[in-house]
């Protein structure tokens, strides 16, 4: 299985953080999105961190909006259970308009998330935000990253907060609960983190929710990483460009 190899295998002080980091599907299939991690200069992960990115273009979604119409496949999107099984297209496009200026959330970018990434009845693969990413930002984009190893997850979402770019990250929960045994699979937006030697704070938006600012949300680190490894893997996606 593919790991966060070279995040963990530095070459010198200019490649802490470079290599190829395969991407997957949750269903363990490969598929053929591959990039590199960005160039870290210093130690990652950091016993102290404190990273928030601005919120100042954050415009909520709640997933249960459902769209009228069909999807490609003459699906009509009420028939899709998009109050369970939109999350991942919603995370995407509000974690999409905290990087891309001008970026409008709506019913209509919400239609071409669900087309782009596959969403039916059954839910998201979590691979498919990434390659419905790179038809937005481009071929750099990363895809999905995922790991056994939980320094590597923890240094993989340092580095990309530092970027300042949101962390789609794949956790459980039980109604809108992030749990760490039980529950369903469910993504949110991770976009801050404080760490010291002795605990962790993470700050998210749920698409769970319908009102924006009860969507802001605050858990322990310790507990978040632990919902995030009860699928299995960790799984983790950075929306916009690292480099």
């Amino acid at each position: 299985m593919p790991i966060f190899d070279a995040l963990s295998n530095a070459k010198d002080s200019n490649q802490q953080a470079k290599d190829a980091l395969k991407t997957i599907v949750v269903k363990q299939v490969a598929v053929s999105n591959t990039t590199s991690v960005p160039n870290a200069t210093s130690t990652y992960p950091k016993a102290n961190f404190s990273k928030t990115l601005s919120l100042s273009n954050y415009q909520h979604w709640y997933e249960g909006n459902v769209p009228s119409g069909k999807n490609p496949s003459g699906v009509a999107y009420k028939n899709m259970k998009l109050n369970v099984n939109g999350c991942a297209p919603s995370a995407y496009i509000i974690a999409k308009a905290l990087v891309a200026p001008g970026y409008k959330v709506t019913t209509e970018e919400y239609k071409k998330a669900i087309d782009g990434m596959g969403t039916d009845n059954t839910g998201t693969s979590m691979d498919k935000i990434g390659v419905y990413a790179k038809s937005q930002f481009g071929s750099s984009h990363y895809g999905l990253m995922t790991t056994t190893d939980r320094e590597q997850a923890k240094k993989a979402i340092q580095i990309i907060l530092d970027k300042n770019k949101p962390v789609i990250v794949n956790i459980r929960v039980s109604g809108t609960k992030i749990v760490e045994k039980g529950g369903v699979n469910h993504v949110i937006v991770v976009y801050g983190l404080k760490q010291t030697p002795n605990g962790g704070t993470v700050s998210y938006i749920d698409p769970l929710e319908k009102n924006a600012n009860s969507a802001k949300k605050s858990i322990d680190y310790s507990t978040l990483l632990n919902s995030m490894k009860s699928s299995g893997e960790y799984y983790l996606q950075a929306i916009g460009l690292l480099s």
